[in-house]
């Protein structure tokens, strides 16, 4: 059994692009957060996004990626690692700006 998340790209003119992931294990919110972040700017930048806005009910996350908090678990360091090295691979200057907005769960 595992988890999913979901990840909606919107374009400036109203356009959705919804994608659904099935992750194989089993996963806290914060894994399944960092997985989807992880695919969802592989793709914005695949669709030559310009901007992305960041909507997570993850404090962790949002703070993480931020610079506000370090990543304490192994597992998130791998996660936040894993996205800096993919930043870091990319042409300078980054290719896209960014927004993050914390939200509720129910808004999720």
């Amino acid at each position: 059994m595992g988890s999913g998340v979901g990840i909606v790209l919107e374009s400036p003119q109203g356009e959705k692009f919804e994608h659904a992931i099935k992750l194989e294990y089993p996963s806290s919110n914060n894994k399944a957060e960092y997985e989807a972040l992880l695919v969802d700017e592989e793709l914005a930048l695949a669709a030559g996004a310009k901007r992305i806005t960041i909507y997570s009910d993850s404090q962790l996350l949002v703070n993480q990626i931020q610079g506000s908090y370090e990543a304490q678990w192994e597992k998130m360091a791998k996660y936040s690692l894993k996205r800096k090295t993919f930043l870091e691979n990319l042409k300078r200057p980054l290719p896209f700006k960014y927004q993050y907005q914390i939200m509720s769960r129910p808004t999720n």
